[in-house]
Parts: C-alpha cells; sequence; structure tokens
C-alpha cells in the first residue's frame, strides 16, 4: 500500500484523523468505528463499500480530497456534523470559491456547495436538527 493520503475519518465528536485507506482504518479498528471484532473477521474487499457506509451512519464523517474539491460522506446534515465539516475546513485552508460536495448516506442527497457556504455560517440554517447536541 502507497503511503498517500486517501482523506479523513471524523469521529462523532468532531476529531479529525489523515487516513490512508478508510476501509482499512475501519478493519485496524472496528470498536472505534462500531463495529465488533466478530463482524469485522468477516469482512472482505467485496463488502468495502457497505462497510464504510455502516461507519458513516454511525456518525463518522469520511472525508476524500480531490483535487479542487473536498467531498464529506456524512450520515445526515446536521449542526454538529456543520461544525465538524466547517472545523476541517478552516484546518486544512480551504478557500471559500473551493467546491464541497456533501453526501448524506441517510436521506441518499448530494448536495455541491462551496467551502464559503460553511466558512460564512450560513449552512447552519440547513441543519436538519435545530438545536446542537454536542458538549
Amino acid at each position: 500500500m502507497s503511503s498517500r493520503r486517501e482523506g479523513y475519518w471524523i469521529s462523532p465528536v468532531g476529531k479529525a484523523e489523515e487516513v490512508i485507506e478508510h476501509f482499512s482504518e475501519i478493519r485496524e479498528h472496528p470498536k472505534r468505528f462500531g463495529f465488533t471484532e466478530a463482524e469485522a473477521a468477516l469482512w472482505t474487499r467485496a463488502n468495502r463499500d457497505e462497510i464504510v457506509t455502516k461507519a458513516v451512519l454511525h456518525g463518522w464523517i469520511r472525508v476524500r480530497e480531490h483535487g479542487a474539491s473536498t467531498t464529506f460522506d456524512v450520515p445526515e446534515l446536521t449542526q454538529d456534523v456543520i461544525f465538524s465539516v466547517t472545523e476541517h475546513l478552516k484546518k486544512t485552508g480551504a478557500w471559500v470559491d473551493e467546491t464541497v460536495k456533501i453526501h448524506e448516506v441517510k436521506h441518499k442527497k448530494i448536495s455541491e456547495v462551496n467551502a464559503g457556504w460553511f466558512l460564512g455560517g450560513e449552512a447552519l440554517g440547513a441543519a436538519r436538527n435545530p438545536k446542537r447536541r454536542r458538549k
């Protein structure tokens, strides 16, 4: 496996971790992602997408960078997710006009916006829950 980074996982509490390959990270640390060791023992590359999707539905955010755009696979667009995405964009130095794709896994919805939508605070108005749950 190459040392080229694939992206990041952002935990349900907002901590970002750079990863070489998303699925490999889940296989190495299944409990962290909400799976049991027994489940992980049965996984193969063939069910990679299913496992990654389940991790997202467990509250994790998958971040993939594609040149001038960044894709965030999120459970759904809640205030907590918006705060995590915004913080990640700030830390990685995103430009206001950079393309951001949001894939809401729970709703099977993909949106494309500019990073400025997050960085300027407009995204909070689109949150699916009115109150922030993270402490």
